[in-house]
């Protein structure tokens, strides 16, 4: 039994739930595919998800599990949580219907068009 605690992140085939107004409420997608070489991807980055049959890029904008005590400016959420975005990895949606970490705002132009979106940050 290990007695470090478990880095948040997201691998393949975890499930998030879609926090944008591009699909109906509590709609759930599936990782299947990570943009990094450790294939997990933490708060602020993309990766490839499958919701309602289709393959499309999303941004991920919360994670579930303990944090490093290094990350205690991160906030713990109760779930995994994206934004989908389309191909030139713009939003699809207009509206955030969760709320957003701080964390996100510090990421640069790559994700000014999310925090735009949002109205509650964490």
């Amino acid at each position: 039994m290990s007695r470090c605690m478990r880095k948040e992140g997201i691998q393949l085939m975890t499930r998030l739930r879609v926090i944008d107004n591009s699909v109906p409420a509590r709609t759930v997608a599936r990782c299947t595919f990570v943009f990094r070489k450790q294939r997990i991807a933490t708060v602020g980055q993309c990766i490839k998800v499958a919701c309602q049959g289709k393959m499309q890029n999303a941004l991920i904008t919360g994670t579930r599990g303990k944090r490093w005590p290094s990350c205690t400016t991160a906030p713990s959420f109760g779930e995994n949580t994206c934004v989908l975005l389309d191909n030139k990895f713009e939003p699809v949606g207009t509206r955030i219907r969760g709320p957003l970490p701080t964390v996100l705002r510090g990421l640069g132009p790559r994700v000014a068009k999310v925090c735009a979106m949002g109205t509650r940050f964490v």
